[in-house]
């Protein structure tokens, strides 16, 4: 980690003001590590004034925001010493507040994502691990690294992006293990973060998953199953939905007016059996959709605003040809 590296940099920028910025419908790994990063930059400046903004947050987040109290805002409304994207690393995942960026304010990235084309023309400093299993376990590194104590309050929130990010334990590395525990030590309560993370299913997504369901296309390309399918919204939950019946990889469109998003999921399997990543995949489709692609080996997606249904074929093609010709 390059934590004093960070520190260097941002005392060059003599920040009196930071805007810390998460991607769009914004999950708890990105909520909780743009908190606790907050908590680094106050514990480095005691006079700065730091301000979380995501241009909407999703279901599960809210809940998290209310009960740790987390001031979270929905744009950028005033001018930045330093802008720092979190648990994002390109514009067009920060929706619409990418507009109100200014042109010469310095940008730093901290992110676990695939690093996309565009991260290092954007950024002035960039700390980018993928092998890290949630930016919130980047953030833990930074506050150690830094000699910073982990108050209970930081820990339990960087606990609950861990436990999202890692699908409650099911993608983990002995490093994370360790992360964990430490966490528990410096007062993080496990039962808290499990109950926070607990939501039901509303009826809208309960919908949006039997009607991927119902239109899904399935093809299959050698010895696996992939399954394309349409809804208006809750994209990426169809496509873990898709994955349950039995799907080894789902591609599933959200479509509006002027806006595409498209959703990809792979199981553990495909990708340890393959070495196929959605994230290089998903690339090319964020270029062919005019926006952006990228993400983890088996959990992508892309957003752009044209080209749906060409967005799915690119997406099939590239996946046939790598099951095809292993590298």
């Amino acid at each position: 980690m390059k934590t004093q590296a960070l520190i260097n940099f941002l005392n060059t920028c003599s920040p009196k003001r930071i805007a810390v910025i998460g991607h769009r419908n914004a999950d708890p790994d990105a909520i909780c590590s743009m908190y606790a990063f907050s908590y680094f930059l106050k514990k480095l400046y005691k006079d700065i004034n730091v301000s979380l903004i995501a241009e909407d947050v999703n279901k599960v987040s809210e809940k998290i925001i209310s009960e740790l109290n987390i001031n979270i805002e929905t744009n950028l409304f005033f001018k930045p010493d330093v802008i720092a994207l979190v648990d994002a690393n390109n514009l067009i995942q920060i929706g619409k507040i990418r507009d109100f960026i200014p042109e010469d304010v310095p940008i730093i990235i901290i992110d676990h994502h695939t690093a996309h084309p565009e991260t290092d023309k954007i950024s002035r400093f960039k700390i980018i691990d993928e092998k890290a299993t949630s930016t919130s376990e980047i953030i833990y590194k930074i506050l150690k690294e830094a000699s910073l104590e982990i108050e209970p309050k930081i820990a339990l929130s960087l606990l609950i992006g861990i436990l999202y990010d890692t699908r409650r334990f099911t993608l983990i590395s002995n490093e994370t293990f360790s992360i964990v525990l430490d966490l528990l030590r410096a007062g993080a309560n496990y039962n808290k973060a499990l109950e926070l993370l607990r939501t039901a299913m509303d009826r809208s997504e309960k919908i949006a998953r039997l009607k991927a369901a119902q239109r899904a296309a399935i093809h299959k390309i050698g010895d696996w199953i992939i399954v394309t399918s349409h809804v208006s919204t809750y994209e990426a939950s169809a496509c873990r939905a898709l994955l349950d019946l039995g799907a080894d990889v789902a591609f599933v469109v959200a479509e509006k007016e002027d806006e595409v998003r498209i959703s990809a999921r792979a199981t553990q399997e495909f990708y340890e059996k393959t070495g196929i990543s959605l994230a290089k995949i998903m690339e090319k489709v964020g270029q062919v959709i005019d926006g952006v692609g990228g993400g983890h080996p088996t959990a992508a997606g892309a957003n752009g605003n044209k080209n749906a249904e060409e967005g799915i074929k690119v997406a099939l093609k590239t996946l046939e040809e790598e099951i095809s010709n292993p590298l």
